[in-house]
């Protein structure tokens, strides 16, 4: 299990691509820079209601494209930029 910022915890395998960590964790969506332990960006989601339901998945993220693939609590899903969240 990763600690992560925030004291957030993760039990998803992270996906690596070029030293880069990326992986959900509680509400949240990291990506962590293998080599320094960093975080080079967090994605939560807004604080409506609404974006409250976005929550992500327990199960991890994937990678394509330049984007972050999310799967959400809510059967939603969200791609996320893989250089900024």
């Amino acid at each position: 299990m990763a600690r992560l910022p925030g004291g957030v915890s993760s039990r998803a395998t992270p996906v690596v691509d070029d030293g880069v960590l990326y992986l959900s964790g509680g509400a949240n969506v990291f990506a962590i820079d293998g080599r320094t332990g960093e975080t080079i960006w967090r994605w939560q989601p807004g604080s409506s209601a609404a974006e409250e339901q976005r929550v992500p998945s327990w199960q991890g993220v994937g990678l394509g494209d330049g984007r972050v693939f999310v799967p959400l609590r809510s059967a939603e899903g969200a791609a996320l930029r893989q250089d900024t969240g």
